[in-house]
């Protein structure tokens, strides 16, 4: 998983972000070891496609720098937690944004996949940017 969002492709790739930034380094590191799997998944797949970028990335938010403070205002975030928060974020799709669960550390590969199943399933709320 990628710690640092480059701005030009989240304008141009779906992207699962993992808000981490007040959890201490070990519960990072889980989120992280959680999140490659399917971000190395999604990579192999464009590849194998032709593709540079993948279907969807994945980031984790793991400082409280301006960029993160900018996220949680666009999607109207609570305050940051110790436990940490997941959104998906869809620029390409005309600036939507889907809300995700909180969730512990442990146990969050299950709670990614279920999010991602539901985000493919259009069985999320999609949300606008700037409404």
């Amino acid at each position: 998983a990628q710690r640092r969002m480059r701005q030009s492709r989240a304008d141009e790739v779906t992207t699962v972000l993992c808000f981490a930034e007040k959890a201490d380094a070990s519960v990072q590191q889980a989120c992280e070891a959680a999140m490659t799997p399917f971000a190395e998944a999604r990579l192999a797949a464009a590849k194998a496609a032709g593709e540079e970028d993948p279907e969807i990335a994945f980031v984790i938010v793991t400082a409280a720098e301006e960029l993160c403070g900018r996220l949680r205002e666009m999607f109207k975030m609570e305050e940051a937690s110790t436990t940490p928060k997941l959104m998906i974020c869809d620029i390409p799709d005309n600036g939507g944004f889907y809300e995700g669960p909180a969730a512990e550390a442990i146990g969050l590969g299950a709670v990614i996949e279920g999010l991602l199943a539901d985000y493919e399933g259009k069985k999320l709320e999609r949300k606008q940017l700037g409404q």
